[in-house]
């Protein structure tokens, strides 16, 4: 086979730690904004429900500001009003622009003569209005029809590149430019109930904004509290019956993850998305008593290593041993060291196999751009004092192939290669003799033989030919291999069974994440 690498460059770092240090605890932020839908610009608009309407409202920094917009309708669509973000539309203004919503009121009266609906409109102000209308010589016909069946109101045109529509039932009832400013459209309190709006067949705190970005449009941010979101957080990323202490421990975990992450998606205009790309979060719905209370005991906790916020990755399971960052992705990160983790042994996600052929395994390899060709050979070139594989070697005829660290993981698929904790066996693996007198499964590779000239030399091959008791050759070129595995996850920070069973056995959250991230403490 032949030597010649070609090395698989590690694509995933720690670049978002940069970010960690940003933050200390006297300025955590109290709300956050998450991406529910995003990357998607065939889409033309959204629908959105709620129990007792919405509110239109300004968002000024943390803080809602009432603009006296009420919208009584339980069902909305909100839509794009051009499919091209670079493409105008009009608006045919009819009087004046108000400061106050209440002052428009009248003005519908005065426009009774005039078969066109109208509706209202924001934009640094508020007015009535027509449209929209797709084109400039649309507009300006209509605005003519008009000014001929009025008296007294003066017409305009406003024209936009980002206007979005507020409908119900199929009237226009609210446009606005979305990305003028920020605007939140929220549902409104019942009885003093918790407020949620449905939004994708889920229910969420908070309101909704809608952003036009180029490549992502419409961009969908659900915007509440941190904490409420934490609340969403936790029932998916751990159990609801889990033991409160465990929950505490995953609580901080999340809430450091959101704070240190928090510009993760700032060029679409939001913090974290809603999927395992950033925390699963859910709402509304999955919440639980138990994972709100682990929100709400440890209100404002943070995780902090010298003064500042820890980046406090955590996953399933370790498999028995976490890993320090740098032999998973590149940084050296202080706190995430490598332990031995005996609580997560036998849990849920333990251990798992892989079982290839040659053919299913080359055939992978070339979906990811690798091609390998026949002759394959897998085997384990170093691993880690912890025990996860460092490098992964895949020879054939043609140039070896080497997976490193965690990149690994993504070629194979992370629901299949669940970790690095693992070990390769194959359908040509020979059993050895020891010196205990026991027999072990090796690999044929490296190991010392009596050839046949009666000197020992060690093997450089894997398809070393034994011969057998009948006079036959041994041993062949592997056709199987097998990966037997433990952990699920990347194996940095809190494995979350092992947090279980510290919690099971009489740990407190303190002690948990003290047993993780190496020399913290909770501020």
């Amino acid at each position: 086979m032949k030597r010649a690498f070609t090395s698989i460059g590690l694509a995933l770092s720690l670049c978002m730690l940069s970010f960690l240090f940003a933050y200390g605890t006297e300025n955590i932020p109290e709300t956050i904004r998450i991406g529910l839908t995003f990357d998607n610009p065939s889409l033309e608009s959204i629908s959105l429900s709620s129990n007792a309407g919405f509110e239109f409202l300004e968002l000024n920094g943390d803080e809602y500001e009432d603009m006296g917009c009420r919208i009584d309708f339980g069902e909305l669509v909100v839509r794009k009003a051009s499919k091209d973000p670079a493409q105008k539309v009009f608006l045919v203004r009819a009087g004046d622009v108000s400061e106050d919503l209440k002052s428009l009121s009248g003005g519908f009266s005065m426009l009774e003569n005039i078969s066109e609906t109208f509706f209202t409109a924001y934009d640094d102000g508020w007015f009535l209005c027509a449209g929209p209308y797709s084109s400039k010589s649309e507009a300006e016909s209509a605005l003519k029809s008009f000014s001929d069946d009025s008296d007294g109101i003066e017409f305009a045109l406003e024209d936009y590149t980002s206007l979005v529509v507020i409908e119900s039932g199929g009237w226009n009832v609210l446009a606005y430019d979305c990305m003028d400013g920020e605007h939140v459209i929220k549902p409104i309190g019942e009885n003093g109930d918790t407020s949620t709006f449905s939004y994708n067949g889920h229910n969420y705190r908070g309101g909704i904004m809608v952003k036009r970005f180029s490549g992502s449009d419409l961009t969908v941010i659900n915007h509440l509290g941190m904490d409420e979101y934490l609340y969403g957080v936790l029932p998916w990323e751990m159990s609801k019956d889990w033991p409160l202490e465990a929950l505490k421990a995953q609580a901080v975990a999340a809430r450091n993850f959101a704070i240190s992450n928090y510009a993760k998606y700032s060029h679409l205009g939001f913090n974290l998305c809603n999927t395992h790309n950033s925390q699963a979060y859910v709402g509304y719905d999955y919440e639980g008593p138990s994972c709100n209370r682990a929100v709400d005991e440890t209100e404002g906790q943070l995780l902090m290593w010298k003064g500042n916020i820890v980046s406090a990755f955590y996953h399933a399971n370790s498999g028995g041993f976490t890993e320090n960052s740098e032999n998973v992705w590149t940084a050296e990160v202080p706190y995430l060291r490598g332990v031995r983790d005996d609580f997560s042994i036998g849990g849920k996600n333990y251990s798992w196999r892989l079982e290839y052929t040659e053919d299913s395994l080359s055939s992978m390899l070339k979906k990811a751009g690798y091609d390998v060709g026949k002759s394959i050979n897998v085997s384990i070139a170093s691993k880690t004092p912890n025990n996860h594989v460092l490098e992964l070697l895949i020879e054939s005829e043609k140039p070896a192939v080497a997976l490193l660290k965690n990149n690994m993981r993504t070629i194979f698929g992370y629901d299949r290669l669940k970790s690095t904790l693992f070990d390769v066996k194959k359908d040509n693996d020979i059993y050895c003799m020891n010196g205990s007198i026991l027999t072990e499964r090796v690999n044929a590779k490296g190991i010392a033989v009596l050839n046949g000239d009666g000197e020992i030399s060690q093997t450089g091959f894997e398809n070393c030919h034994v011969l057998g008791a009948a006079g036959e050759k041994e041993n062949p070129q592997p056709e199987t291999f097998i990966i037997e595995g433990k952990g699920w996850g990347h194996g940095l920070g809190m494995s979350q069974e092992g947090a279980k069973a510290m919690a099971e056995n009489g740990y407190d959250y303190r002690e948990i994440l003290s047993f993780y991230y190496k020399d913290t403490s909770i501020e």
